[in-house]
């Protein structure tokens, strides 16, 4: 569902467990901006450790995350890149 909307693809092939890579068509740091203004914290920006992944951003879902939340995230995501 996060990568079926516009913007957001995966940023490597294969399985993953709770933690997974993507990459944006918009810079992360303006969509994690728009993200903490509903008080979701989205991602962690991996270009400070691995520049060649510049719009890329690591995600962790876990046990603790509910569905609703997951989903709310996704939904946020996808708003923020329709605007």
């Amino acid at each position: 569902m996060l990568t079926s909307g516009p913007g957001c693809k995966p940023t490597f092939s294969g399985t993953t467990f709770n933690e997974f890579a993507v990459t944006l068509s918009k810079p992360p740091e303006a969509i994690l901006s728009k993200l903490r203004d509903d008080k979701i914290l989205g991602g962690l920006p991996l270009a400070r450790w691995y520049p060649e992944l510049e719009n890329s951003l690591l995600i962790c879902v876990t046990e603790m995350n509910s569905d609703e939340e997951i989903t709310g995230y996704a939904e946020r995501l996808r708003e923020v890149f329709e605007n």
